[in-house]
């Protein structure tokens, strides 16, 4: 995580099922339900990269046929 300053808000709004299960999954991390979407949508934001990461190589040996 960047060590910028938090300094802006957000509101979404949940379902109550799932406003459920994200604060039962933010207290079994011993973290309060703000810090834990955050850390959640940093994960996702990772991942997202390192999945454009991998289409991008699959891609390109694609074209230089390094797979049949």
């Amino acid at each position: 995580m960047s060590n910028e300053p938090l300094s802006e808000v957000m509101r979404i709004r949940l379902t109550s099922g799932q406003h459920r299960r994200l604060s039962e999954a933010a207290a079994l991390s011993g973290l309060n339900l703000s810090d834990y979407v955050r850390r959640r949508l940093t994960a996702a934001d990772t991942l997202a990269e390192e999945l454009d990461a991998l289409r991008q190589a699959v891609f390109m040996c694609r074209i230089s046929n390094c797979v049949s």
